[in-house]
């Protein structure tokens, strides 16, 4: 009996102990919940100084506590008290380490939305490959949870990022995975702001057809679900969709449907302000200055409600411009005045549309010195932005073919660590038997010599992507310098002698300056579609398409280069002939073609395209009247080591890179393409493609 009273009597204390940290635990976990609300009132109010002590008490009682995901909580706290001070480094470095917290504790959701913020962020700083890796980071985290909302969010910021670069078809398919998800949980408003992304990808494609059918979609959902603010933004994008296209009367009915909307919901000044200079802008467009100004007028009203200095300055320059020839004082003003906010915003679109008004007024006024001066900052302006556009590029380039490389490297040393192990295998099968040993001799000869074979395909692999990179970037080096160069003295003349050169003259510059900013354009495309192709993202969305329909699109958008060589061109196309293949591949690769024949072809003369039916497959073929080209040369074209500037002989020789590009585009589509020429007899481009799918 006394044994057991000791025993009680030393366990007593324990057991309290025991009992009253449980409930400490308890009182705390509720305290947090308390400082908690209190922290989010305090940084919604900005009183960081609060805030910061709050959060003290928080991740004291998390760190006596050992709570994990209440640790990582105070991280990411302490990242948006940094986000509102402006501390850009503080705020990744917070988040980074609530992540640690989150993942320890298998807080998926939160360590989803800590990624999500760190994406956010580096879009801020315009680091778009840091900002992808995030976002497919928390997609990840989300796919484990099934998290569909979640998902599609960040199928949605992955979308925007490849519509921001350019990659067209990457966007398209994050939009569709997005759109299944938010269809599956039924969030009709979600799924229609993905269907007005999507509407934005296939406008810059120039499928103009889908673009305003699914904005359309987009519009019955809005209006479907009693989203007001939605169906007056969906109709002012449907206005200006009309507007772009040149239909005035739609647009301005889409307009001011959207404006009167806008009008009955709360706190849309800014909806109300963008409205009204878009009807601005189609009342110029139709002649009616008075009216645009009107327009203009009172969207200025509502964007300095709203304090929108970026609005208020674009719209003070389109008062300012439509002012030109009628209140030259007051144009003057406004335009100073609007330049003023945007070099304040660091606005460098908006300074160059200010600076080629002012070159307009001054040049109204008579005053040519002043003229001139607004035009050497536009050109200099424009020149500096296409600097930073070249750079951009050739670093993402470099970055690309740098990443390409090392993975290539990683797979060697991969397989080299495979060929060691089975070496290391094959000495500790010596101590087994004497009765293997011709068996392992064996076996060691064919490892050696697989080990022989693969380091000969992988150097030869290595010395294959060497070239192609030197190839590549003598590309980039020569074409960019060439065309830049000719840019730069064209617009040194114009700048030295404009006062000197007759109107003719500058007309001529003017144009080659034209010629030389197309070559530049055409050469980015060319280089984008290039390495979108290397890195297979590049992915086939077929769809059926009408032959002449699309033969005659083409012919209708390179009307102006036909025209201005006189070319004639014959179509022969089998009469409702359809082939099933992706749209946007057809359109590169017969573009490209049909522009290299009118390139390569005399003034005057003649090009033939043909289409048809051969068995399961379509033939396209174009055939000019140029000079023609040797065999030898043909079997140097659609290959990227070669230099197409020793092909032919004649003057405007491009870098070769749109038949690369056709050749890959061709193959993705399950087709082959080729050329026929001799030496004066012109030549005749083709490809074959299936007419369906073969899968």
């Amino acid at each position: 009996m006394s044994k057991s009273i000791l025993i009680l009597f030393i366990l007593l204390p324990l057991v309290l102990g025991a009992q009253t940290s449980r409930e400490q635990r308890e009182r705390d976990s509720l305290n947090i919940i308390v400082l908690t609300k209190k922290i989010e009132a305090q940084i919604k109010g900005k009183d960081l100084y609060l805030a910061r002590q709050t959060l003290d008490t928080i991740f004291t009682l998390a760190q006596l506590n050992n709570f994990i995901k209440k640790t990582g909580d105070c991280y990411f706290n302490l990242g948006i008290i940094s986000k509102i001070e402006g501390d850009t480094s503080n705020l990744l470095v917070n988040l980074a380490k609530s992540i640690e917290y989150y993942m320890a504790d298998q807080a998926w959701s939160s360590a989803a939305k800590a990624h999500t913020a760190i994406a956010q962020t580096y879009l801020s700083l315009e680091n778009a490959a840091l900002a992808e890796d995030n976002f497919l980071v928390s997609l990840d985290l989300r796919k484990r949870i099934q998290d569909s909302l979640g998902m599609a969010n960040n199928l949605i910021n992955l979308g925007s990022l490849s519509y921001q670069s350019g990659a067209y078809s990457a966007a398209t398919e994050y939009y569709h995975q997005a759109l299944q998800i938010s269809n599956s949980i039924r969030n009709k408003n979600l799924s229609a702001s993905i269907l007005i992304n999507l509407s934005n990808v296939h406008s810059k494609l120039r499928n103009y057809d889908q673009s305003i059918g699914l904005l359309q979609q987009a519009l019955d959902i809005y209006r479907e679900t009693g989203d007001k603010k939605g169906e007056s933004n969906t109709l002012m994008s449907i206005g200006i969709y009309f507007y772009e296209k040149g239909s005035y009367k739609e647009a301005k009915s889409f307009l001011n449907q959207a404006l009167n909307i806008k009008k009955t919901i709360k706190e849309d000044e800014p909806g109300i302000s963008k409205t009204y200079n878009n009807l601005g802008l189609v009342a110029k467009a139709e002649g009616d200055t008075d009216l645009a100004n009107q327009y203009y007028e009172q969207a200025l009203i509502y964007a300095r409600k709203t304090k929108d200095s970026y609005l208020e300055a674009t719209i003070i320059n389109n008062i300012g411009s439509g002012k030109l020839g009628q209140n030259e004082t007051e144009s003057l003003e406004l335009l100073m005045q609007s330049l003023a906010k945007a070099k304040e915003l660091g606005l460098k679109r908006l300074i160059l549309a200010n600076y080629v008004n002012l070159q307009d007024y001054f040049a109204r006024k008579g005053n040519y010195k002043k003229a001139f001066e607004y035009a050497k900052f536009a050109q200099d302006l424009n020149q500096e932005m296409l600097n930073e556009q070249v750079a951009q590029k050739v670093i993402e380039l470099q970055t690309q073919y740098d990443a390409e490389k090392k993975q290539a490297e990683i797979e060697l040393l991969q397989k080299e660590a495979q060929i060691q192990a089975l070496s290391l295998s094959r000495n500790r099968m010596f101590t087994y038997a004497g009765i293997g040993f011709s068996i392992m001799l064996l076996i060691i000869i064919a490892i050696l010599y697989s080990r022989f074979l693969l380091k000969q395909r992988t150097n030869k692999q290595l010395k294959e992507l060497n070239q192609t990179k030197d190839r590549f970037f003598t590309i980039i080096a020569h074409d960019l310098k060439n065309t830049l160069s000719a840019f730069k003295n064209i617009s040194g003349s114009l700048r030295k002698k404009l006062l000197l050169l007759s109107p003719s003259q500058v007309e001529m510059l003017i144009e080659s300056l034209d010629e030389s900013a197309k070559s530049l354009n055409e050469l980015f495309q060319n280089l984008l579609q290039w390495s979108q192709s290397q890195t297979g993202s590049i992915k086939l969305n077929p769809s059926v398409v009408n032959v002449e329909d699309f033969i005659q699109s083409l012919l209708n958008a390179i009307e102006q280069e036909r025209e201005i060589k006189q070319i004639a061109i014959k179509t022969n196309i089998e009469e409702g002939l359809e082939v099933i293949s992706d749209p946007n591949i057809l359109a590169t690769v017969t573009r490209n073609l049909l522009s290299n024949s009118i390139k390569f072809s005399p003034q005057g003369s003649a090009i033939e395209i043909s289409v048809t039916k051969q068995n399961s497959n379509v033939l396209f073929s174009i055939k000019d009247q140029g000079s023609g080209i040797s065999k030898e040369d043909i079997g140097k074209l659609f290959r990227i080591e070669e230099d197409a500037k020793r092909i032919g002989n004649h003057e405007n020789k491009g870098s070769g890179l749109g038949l690369i590009i056709s050749k890959e585009l061709i193959e993705r589509a399950g087709g082959n393409i080729g050329a026929e020429s001799e030496i004066g007899s012109g030549s005749n481009f083709y490809f074959l493609i299936p007419q369906k799918p073969q899968n």
